[in-house]
């Protein structure tokens, strides 16, 4: 099976408003699978992921400032 979809965010209603919720999502040739996940499960998960998401921010916020800062010179460049 292939991991589809991972979801984990905070319910925005209800009793349950303000914890966290999730469901993973799995695939394969014949059939899809999903999991509703506890705010337990979906906690450790979170915390599990948390240093990889931190990292690939960091990188997304470097490459678009090198692309930003690129196309200022190329603008500023095409005015004199």
């Amino acid at each position: 099976m292939t991991l589809k979809q991972l979801s984990i965010g905070r319910q925005q209603w209800g009793d349950d408003k303000g914890k966290l919720v999730g469901s993973v999502t799995f695939v394969d040739s014949r059939i899809e699978t999903s999991i509703i996940l506890s705010e337990e499960i979906a906690a450790k998960m979170l915390d599990l992921l948390a240093g990889q998401l931190i990292d690939n921010a960091k990188e997304i916020s470097q490459s678009l400032s090198g692309i930003a800062n690129y196309n200022l010179k190329a603008i500023e460049g095409s005015t004199e």
